[in-house]
Order: C-alpha cells, then structure tokens, then sequence
C-alpha cells in the first residue's frame, strides 16, 4: 500500500480490498466451523484483533496485500477442517471475482485490465477515480485470496496441508513465526526486479483479470 500513495483511489481500492477480505473470510470460515445454527453473532462478526495478523498487516503495508489470523480449524474433524480453511479463499476469490465483473459491466472501454499486471495494481495504478477505486478493489480481492493458499503458517493454505501430526518442519515453520516471515520477504523482497509471491500473483491471476475486464 505504501507505493500506491500517489494514487489516493487506488490505495482506497487496497484498503477496502483488505478490510473486505479479512471479513469475509472470517465470516466464511466462522460458519463453516460451528455449522448451520450454531454460530452466534460474537462469534461470526468481524473484530479486527482477532482477525488480522500482524505480520500480514506489515506484508499488506509493503507488499500491497496480506493475510489474516489463523483459521479456526483447531479441534475440528479432518473434513470440517479441510472444508473451513478452503471456504475463506473461496469466498474472498468469489467477490473479487463479483466486483471485476461490475467493474468491467460499469467501465466496458476501460483497457485497464490488459495494460496492468495484478503486481502492477498492488503498487497503485492510475486513472480516473472511480475506475481505480473499483479495478483495484477487485484485483486486491482475488490476491488476498490466493496468497491465503500459499502452504505456510498461518495462511488457509497450510491448514490445508499441514495435516493431524505436523512434525518438526511444521515446529520449525509455527514456533517462531517463520512461515509467516518466508511469507513476508517473498512478498516484500524483489529478486530479478519483482517480489517472488508477485510473480506467482501475475501468473495465476492475469488470465482472470483480463478475462473479466
């Protein structure tokens, strides 16, 4: 976000897209976990403290996006666990998907989508105010969501893989926040001229952007 503050709507755009993915995941994940009338609104609304994590915070500050607390799969059955962690990517990936979409209904000339790389987006791109505030939002949407997928702690991804026992690596990983520093540098550090979890974003997320917009 810190690059995107000579585009004050485009740093709106990844403000919102982090503050809304944050939600909705935690109220995805917080529903996928209790089950069908056993949730409480305590429960599945949002509070800032318990969802984000600090480190993430600090990505999305320097890296333009980030990732949020560990998903509450802890005491859950492998399948509830599996289908908790999943359902906040998910949902995150189907808004920003929604929000592109209404972008490119609402701006159908606009070339933004072909001209800029989503690592592009995460450094604030230009425009007309509107168009970045939207563009941005959405593109910040679908990348929170896929780096919630990279497989390191704490993201939705590692509780995907870490599996029941663990293991030394996953102490290693967990203990002193590793996973979560590896997350950092790879999101933060460019090596060739571009961060490495930026290239992983173009290459996953360029087809759907421009196919959307």
């Amino acid at each position: 976000m810190i690059y995107a503050l000579g585009q004050p709507a485009a740093l709106a755009g990844l403000v919102a897209a982090l503050a809304l993915g944050l939600g909705i995941r935690h109220v995805t994940q917080a529903l996928a976990a209790r089950g069908p009338g056993r949730a409480t609104a305590t429960t599945v609304l949002p509070h800032w403290r318990r969802d984000l994590d600090p480190i993430g915070l600090i990505a999305a500050v320097l890296g333009g996006t980030g990732w949020g607390a560990t998903a509450p799969t802890t005491g859950l059955p492998r399948p509830r666990a599996i289908w908790t962690a999943l359902s906040g990517p998910a949902a995150t990936l189907t808004a920003g998907i929604v929000v592109l979409a209404a972008y490119g209904a609402a701006y159908p000339g606009s070339i933004t989508g072909a001209v800029y790389r989503p690592s592009d987006v995460l450094r604030g791109v230009p425009g007309p105010a509107p168009e970045q505030l939207l563009f941005t939002a959405g593109v910040g949407l679908l990348c929170f969501a896929v780096v919630a997928l990279i497989p390191l702690p704490p993201t939705d991804g590692w509780a995907l893989t870490r599996g029941e026992r663990g293991g030394a690596v996953a102490e290693f990983l967990e203990g002193r926040r590793v996973g979560a520093l590896i997350m950092l540098f790879a999101l933060v550090l460019p090596i060739g001229g571009v961060p490495p979890l930026h290239r992983v974003l173009d290459l996953v997320l360029t087809p759907v952007v421009e196919s959307l917009t």
